[in-house]
């Protein structure tokens, strides 16, 4: 008589989540690719969202129980990472909205009355980002990369000068921000 033996197969689990672009332009093409936090190397798939999306769905299937690392690319170079995402074994994961943007270098100078403000300190702010920190040198001159197209908020302070607030939406491409 034959041997019986009680075989186990893997129960597998799904990821669904959502892009948009953080300009609020049309997703068009783009890239999703998942690594597995392991080590080994996970599935990537192109999709199309249609005609004028503003937002687009992705799904992956049958992958492995564990950790991901989500990264997206649109034909253009906007892109964006969700660093772990845990997919359950027999579940299906929806991850947060992965939002992809441009990095934009931010520059200016940072005056008062009596002309620059050395060493002043910024700090950046925008919903659902975090906070960026930067430092002007000592001509006031400073630099600051944000994610363009998107509204952020940046605290100005400097030895003995009063700390203000400056709203920009930075753009891909454009003139140096100067704050007095």
């Amino acid at each position: 008589a034959g041997e019986s033996r009680d075989v186990v197969l893997p129960r597998y689990g799904s990821l669904r989540g959502e892009v948009r672009r953080a300009d609020g332009n049309e997703v068009g093409s783009f890239w999703v690719g998942l690594d597995h936090l392991s080590g080994d190397a996970g599935p990537g798939a192109q999709f199309k969202a249609a005609e004028g999306a503003a937002a687009a769905h992705f799904a992956f299937d049958w992958l492995p129980p564990g950790d991901y690392r989500i990264a997206v690319e649109f034909d253009d170079g906007a892109s964006a990472v969700i660093p772990r995402v845990t997919v359950q074994s027999g579940q299906e994961t929806e991850c947060k909205p992965v939002i992809a943007a441009f990095p934009v270098s931010v520059t200016g100078k940072v005056t008062g009355p009596a002309g620059p403000v050395p060493y002043a300190r910024l700090a950046a702010s925008s919903d659902g980002f975090p906070s960026v920190d930067a430092s002007a040198d000592e001509e006031g001159n400073f630099e600051i990369a944000l994610i363009g197209g998107i509204p952020w908020s940046i605290r100005v302070s400097g030895e003995g000068h009063r700390s203000q607030n400056v709203a920009i939406t930075p753009a891909h491409e454009g003139p140096p921000l100067w704050i007095t």
